[in-house]
């Protein structure tokens, strides 16, 4: 229900500067439990192909903390780091300073997560402390609250990084960006999953005064990705292309022209981006490019959950818990080897990392066949 989805007001607002309100709306054909699910799986699976590239890392994952919030319920309180240089353009990264000191790893295996909270759905990278966070309503976590987590101390630090603040109480979550190199700069992502075709005007509840800023951007998942300045891809070896898979577990698919206004199930991802910046001569260069980065990372993360989709179909929550847990020991691994920690392991020997179905059937015991309702129904549509 939709009804008291207040505005997430989690986080102080410096109240200077020019202040930018996006809000992105991700139609997917899925239902919000299975987003819940493939979003835990693509998160997880993408932080692995981050940590295989030969210029990317594990991640930092500073604290993982169950908690219960005033405004949200109960869910996970969460401190990362990003570290973002091969996202920055050439004229941000030529004046981001760099950071040469070298900490001492901590060594120590990563604790299990409580099941259903993932991993940042952005790429995480190593990188410093994160200062102490900002103040924020809450009232005293319940009795077993689960203690935090802390994957290793960083290493080696860059100027262009980001740090990340986020409580998860899925189907909503709530955000907090900034970036170190830029002092006077923040940004907020509310987030709201919801069953619907993204119709609802105001689903975070937004003020008069801040609806009259907000822009609204629909995000294609199955439109082709514009050309990156570096002509790279994300990941090395992703193939995947939302108008032409097909799911053999579901029978939903391809995603063909118009497929927002056939596709069942259907849900859509309302994010409401805040940031604000307050460098003079800089704000629309930046303002442009963190709109583009936002884009691009929503419509990729979401077009590699959607194709990955008979990968993660039929995992259950502790399955998918189980599973971000051997990733997270293994990027940790692959930072150590690439960092020179451990020696006499190469990282392309590593055995691949699949998922565990509990239900087989669920997962795809009768071959991976289509049930026939599903069946039936993508015939009706002919294609998504």
């Amino acid at each position: 229900d939709s009804e008291g989805l207040a505005h997430l007001a989690l986080y102080p607002q410096r109240g200077r500067g020019m202040v930018v309100v996006r809000e992105f709306r991700i139609i997917m054909p899925l239902t919000v439990e299975e987003y819940r699910i493939g979003q835990l799986y693509m998160t997880a699976n993408t932080q692995m192909l981050e940590a295989m590239q030969e210029d990317g890392a594990g991640v930092d994952l500073v604290e993982n903390t169950t908690k219960v919030f005033d405004d949200m319920g109960q869910g996970i309180y969460a401190r990362k780091i990003f570290h973002i240089d091969r996202r920055f353009p050439p004229w941000l990264r030529a004046i981001a300073p760099k950071v040469t000191s070298r900490t001492r790893r901590a060594g120590k295996p990563t604790p299990a997560r409580p099941p259903g909270q993932g991993l940042a759905s952005m790429r995480c990278l190593k990188g410093a402390e994160l200062p102490s966070p900002k103040p924020c309503a809450q009232q005293s976590p319940p009795a077993a609250e689960t203690p935090p987590v802390r994957t290793h101390t960083p290493f080696v630090q860059s100027g262009c990084s980001l740090y990340e603040e986020s409580k998860n109480c899925f189907p909503v979550t709530s955000t907090y960006v900034t970036l170190p190199l830029f002092s006077k700069f923040s940004m907020r992502i509310d987030s709201v999953h919801y069953a619907d075709r993204g119709e609802q005007e105001n689903i975070h509840k937004l003020p008069p005064d801040v609806l009259k800023k907000r822009k609204v951007v629909f995000v294609d998942i199955a439109a082709q990705e514009e050309k990156k300045e570096d002509g790279k891809k994300m990941y090395e070896g992703d193939e995947t292309d939302a108008a032409k898979f097909f799911s053999k577990k579901t029978g939903r698919g391809p995603l063909l022209g118009g497929w927002q206004k056939r596709c069942k199930p259907v849900m859509c991802c309302y994010k409401l981006v805040t940031s604000e910046f307050d460098y003079w001569g800089l704000q629309h260069k930046v303002e442009e490019f963190m709109t583009n980065y936002e884009h691009g990372l929503f419509q990729n993360a979401n077009r590699q959950l959607w194709c990955w989709t008979d990968e993660w179909y039929g995992l259950t929550i502790q399955d998918v818990s189980d599973y971000e847990q051997e990733i997270a020991e293994r990027t940790n691994l692959i930072s150590q080897i690439k960092e020179g920690h451990v020696t006499g392991q190469r990282i392309k020997d590593l055995p691949p990392i699949k998922p565990k179905f509990s239900n087989a059937k669920k997962a795809g015991g009768d071959g991976g066949k289509p049930s026939e309702e599903a069946t039936s129904e993508a015939k009706d549509q002919g294609g998504n």
